[in-house]
């Protein structure tokens, strides 16, 4: 009789799980959110004031859309680490990095079409990194939200994604904001950032989504 009573209790004490929807689904919603919420940062801020003279330039164009892609590549990549069946693989970390190296490439590759003296450690070098890490705070956070409802098998590489994603988004927004074409200003303050706090998203993803 107590056997059955402790059964009864637990059986009412539970909560039902909502499982997770499709994992393409989730990421059409995902891809969705993050393009309204650019809409959103680019209609608060504006862009840049020789952005009709930038869009001329093919290597501009081709950093801008690399960091796009990554935005895009990392927000999958997220969005896959809550499904234990679709984590893993490093196809998205790779081509991720190389999205990332390629946009650093680019940015150099526009050294010598330059219009603006070279000062890559002007005052507001470090509040590009912190524009960047703002922007990027809000889907950072959501998908971190996101995963802590899924089966997180990899938590390390699942943190290292959400946060990209959301620094991704923040490079992307701040290359159409700022008028500033310095590459080594853009690697040091924009992509190497980036990386560093990639790095931090993955011991958080570690402490956080740890089951």
């Amino acid at each position: 009789m107590q056997t059955e009573e402790l059964i009864h209790r637990l059986s009412l004490e539970a909560k039902p799980v909502t499982p997770l929807p499709n994992a393409a689904v989730t990421v059409r919603r995902v891809w969705l959110g993050l393009c309204v919420y650019l809409i959103a940062v680019m209609g608060f801020s504006g862009f840049r004031a020789d952005i009709a003279e930038r869009v001329g330039s093919p290597f501009y164009l081709a950093e801008v859309g690399l960091a796009g892609f990554a935005i895009f590549a990392c927000a999958s990549a997220a969005v896959r680490g809550a499904y234990p069946d679709l984590a893993g693989g490093n196809f998205f970390m790779y081509s991720t990095l190389l999205r990332f190296g390629l946009c650093v490439a680019f940015a150099f590759t526009q050294f010598h079409l330059y219009l603006f003296p070279i000062n890559s450690l002007e005052d507001h070098g470090l509040s590009c990194a912190l524009s960047i890490s703002l922007i990027g705070a809000a889907p950072g956070v959501a998908l971190f939200l996101f995963l802590k409802k899924g089966a997180v098998v990899i938590p390390a590489q699942a943190g290292a994604y959400a946060i990209m994603t959301g620094l991704a988004v923040g490079c992307f927004a701040l290359r159409l904001i700022e008028a500033n074409n310095d590459p080594v200003h853009l690697a040091l303050f924009h992509y190497l950032p980036t990386i560093t706090l990639t790095v931090i998203g993955a011991y958080l993803g570690k402490k956080l989504l740890s089951w």
